[in-house]
């Protein structure tokens, strides 16, 4: 019997077949989308790496933010959809991730200096 994946698992996964799909396309059509996509995908990773640092040190566990999953979702399909668009897309998503992953950061210090 398969068992499901665990819940932040599969969002993961999707976000990782997501991004390869993505360098591998950019790959094919120019560096600089390259570039931008490698470092856009790595960034999308902050939020998530700062919302779980945050709750194994005690704070809550955060989601929100002004770029969450949805949003570096619709970004990417409008990258593909417009790809001369790609490396700016990629630009805004590196610069959404990192404003949603000090807002949770912030967030969770000041939970934590909290008496």
């Amino acid at each position: 019997m398969v068992h499901p994946a665990p819940g932040p698992v599969r969002p993961r996964g999707s976000d990782l077949l997501m991004w390869a799909g993505l360098v591998w396309w950019a790959g094919q059509h120019s560096t600089t989308a390259l570039v931008w996509v490698l470092v856009a995908t790595v960034a999308a990773t902050l939020p998530t790496f700062a919302s779980l640092s945050a709750a194994g040190a005690g704070a809550t566990r955060r989601n929100g933010g002004p770029l969450g999953k949805t949003e570096r979702c619709a970004l990417v399909v409008l990258g593909c959809a417009i790809p001369t668009w790609l490396p700016w897309v990629c630009a805004l998503v590196v610069l959404g991730s990192v404003a949603t992953t000090a807002l949770r950061l912030r967030s969770a210090r000041a939970e934590l200096a909290a008496p």
